[in-house]
């Protein structure tokens, strides 16, 4: 007789959520793609190649797991979700399928074990913990129905909490909440011998400061320098899990930040003034790996060395910070933090301390924008971060002959959307797997980013469901943008996205819509949301941001006394609950004289020409809710209750400021 089998793998916040550093986090998100994919794999094993129903699994991921690809471009970033469907027998064995992944998982750790602690540890409180804490970590759930269209049975299974992680005693991880750290310190002050030895071994660039770890984030930082050698061989001996190289460097944020004024300054820059600020950026920060090149930088036609520098060194903000650069900084290179650590690349015999080659970085950065021609500015501290996510899948999956179609339509859209985000505009690909997209770009590659991976779902859709028209429905994705500065905690940024997709884009703004948020140092500044079709109209963000940069699309400072003074007006023009809106036209009339004497303009400027860029603004300005009539027409009407929002406008300067705005 026919069973579904549904499985899920988790924790997924505790696991990949808590991240000191970027490689940490697209670690964790790899690492239980990679975990999936096991499991899927054993599925295959007990049922057959066509089992997995939902989502359509990625061949050549599996085949990279079976070992049966030895050449090609490896899978790289978390592709499979932890959550699946599949068809099997009344002779399937679920249990086969947990412990495969416990098995994969454990033996994982074991290289990692193997590589940087061996024999000398073996019977030590050390490796109680770390047998303790790798064998007790994953929460598996699973279910079997006799009915197909029993979606739910996984989400009812779930809430029968069975799985709590083992007692965790003394000091705890600093990167994983409520852990035990590895060492064993039962109080502050002690352990500190343990990790200075440690970091000894293994180096400062995997092991910053005083970080202290439990064993599943350091599995999650070091795996990478062994996961080629990962062989597991399940426990029937049936078929092993294989591993493969991976690169061993991810951008930092700081890094992402900063890849579009390096990409200028390679270009442009005096070559004698480049070799000069390279060398002592790498005497004291050290030099990165080439693999964490943004595209942007590694199109620049100059020497690799020049392109790896850690990303601080490029603000000099941080160079006159010594917190940062001194032998007690925290966290490094491909950080989520702040800090690096001067001790990696110290050369012998020098003596000089990290406050004076802190110093002479700065001073040869400063020589290196003006001999520029023309001058240099300096980098915006803003990076981008893209989640989407598709809308309302779940209530179509109860239909089978709708399922296959989307399952087939999401295998189509995740294989294109590591070019989408790295080749065409310089991103960094997290996730991407079914219909969720996780990634990292510059600040004016996000929008344009998330507006063509939108194309490429619809696009996906449209042609699995074209010769299947009685299956169509609203396939839309929805998308959450923070633009954040690197020095904020970066866990906050990733949790706050995924409260901006759900409930201002999604819920706020009716669906197929994209919210946007800024976050400067000093906490929130603007956010903005509307309806994907609002967002993209003629005079839309995108053309707004143009127009106020300008021709040359380089204009440097657009002040901000104009903007912020929308939002005063808009505070004393909004009706209150019951009241009625001013009307459109008397808004753009006094906003357009405001803007006409602004100065923002070199030129003179009419209010009736300012209306040109005032009233697509306005329209911005204006949240708007997406809603399906009965006869499946979409509608748009103002978001209640009915008002102005000057956040739009705020994000524009911001965004034609690329970010870099004084005031």
């Amino acid at each position: 007789m026919t069973r579904y089998f549904h499985f899920t793998l988790g924790p997924v916040q505790g696991f990949v959520a808590q991240a000191r550093r970027t490689r940490d986090f697209w670690a964790g998100s790899f690492l239980l793609s990679y975990l999936a994919g096991v499991a899927m794999r054993e599925v295959i094993e007990q049922a057959g190649k066509d089992a997995i129903v939902f989502p359509q699994p990625d061949e050549n991921y599996l085949q990279w797991i079976d070992g049966k690809l030895k050449q090609g471009v490896p899978p790289k970033h978390g592709g499979i979700p932890n959550r699946f469907m599949a068809k099997v027998s009344d002779e399937f064995q679920p249990s086969k399928v947990e412990k495969a992944v416990k098995t994969a998982w454990r033996e994982l750790a074991e290289r990692v074990w193997e590589k940087d602690f061996g024999e000398a540890f073996e019977n030590t409180g050390t490796r109680k913990i770390w047998r303790r804490q790798i064998d007790g970590f994953w929460d598996i759930a699973w279910a079997m129905v006799k009915e197909e269209h029993d979606t739910s049975v996984l989400d009812r299974r779930k809430n029968w909490r069975s799985h709590y992680l083992p007692p965790q005693n003394g000091m705890k991880c600093m990167a994983m909440e409520g852990m035990s750290e590895l060492s064993g310190a039962a109080g502050p002050g002690e352990g500190g011998e343990f990790w200075e030895k440690l970091r000894e071994r293994i180096g400062d660039a995997d092991l910053r400061g005083n970080e202290r770890l439990c064993a599943v984030a350091y599995v999650k930082r070091r795996f990478v320098h062994c996961f080629n050698e990962l062989k597991a061989e399940m426990p029937d001996k049936k078929w092993i899990a294989h591993g493969w190289e991976l690169p061993e460097a991810v951008p930092s944020v700081t890094y992402i930040a900063a890849a579009p004024w390096l990409a200028e300054a390679l270009q442009r820059a005096d070559a004698k003034a480049l070799r000069e600020f390279h060398g002592q950026a790498a005497e004291l920060a050290g030099e990165g790996q080439w693999e964490r090149n943004l595209k942007c930088v590694r199109d620049a036609d100059t020497a690799q060395r020049w392109k790896v520098l850690d990303g601080y060194v490029f603000f000099e903000a941080d160079l006159r910070n010594e917190k940062l650069y001194s032998s007690e900084a925290v966290v490094g290179a491909g950080t989520v933090g702040a800090g690096f650590s001067p001790r990696q690349s110290r050369p012998e015999g020098r003596s000089h301390s990290a406050a004076d080659n802190a110093q002479r970085v700065l001073e040869s950065l400063s020589v290196l924008r003006n001999a520029a021609e023309p001058k240099l500015g300096l980098p915006a501290p803003y990076y981008a971060l893209l989640l989407m996510d598709g809308d309302s899948l779940g209530q179509h999956m109860s239909d089978p002959d709708k399922r296959r179609l989307i399952s087939a339509a999401l295998n189509a859209f995740t294989s294109g959307v590591q070019g989408i985000v790295e080749r065409d505009h310089s991103g960094f690909l997290i996730y991407a797997g079914g219909d969720d997209v996780l990634a990292l770009l510059t600040l004016d590659d996000a929008l344009p980013c998330a507006q063509k991976l939108r194309e490429s779902y619809m696009e996906a859709f449209d042609a699995r469901f074209q010769a299947n028209p009685e299956h169509r429905f609203p396939a839309t994705l929805s998308a959450a943008i923070q633009y954040a500065h690197y020095r904020l905690p970066f866990t906050k940024i990733l949790a706050d996205a995924h409260g901006l997709l759900d409930e201002v884009a999604k819920d706020g703004r009716g669906r197929d819509a994209v919210a946007a948020r800024v976050w400067k140092q000093s906490g929130l500044h603007a956010t903005w949301a509307q309806p994907w079709e609002v967002a993209l109209r003629e005079g839309g963000i995108a053309d707004l941001v143009d127009e106020l940069r300008g021709n040359d699309g380089k204009q440097t400072q657009v002040a901000g006394g104009f903007f912020y003074r929308m939002r005063e007006l808009f505070a004393l023009l909004n009706p209150a609950q019951d009241g009625e809106p001013i009307g459109e036209n008397d808004m753009v009339k006094l906003l357009a004289y405001e803007y006409a004497h602004s100065g923002i303009h070199d030129d003179p400027m009419k209010p009736k020409e300012a209306e040109t860029f005032i009233r697509p603004l306005l329209e911005q300005c204006r949240p708007m809710f997406r809603t399906i009539e009965k006869s499946s027409e979409v509608r748009f009407g103002p978001a209640e209750p009915e008002r102005y929002e000057a956040d739009a406008a705020l994000l524009v300067r911001f965004l034609a400021n690329h970010g870099n705005e004084r005031n």
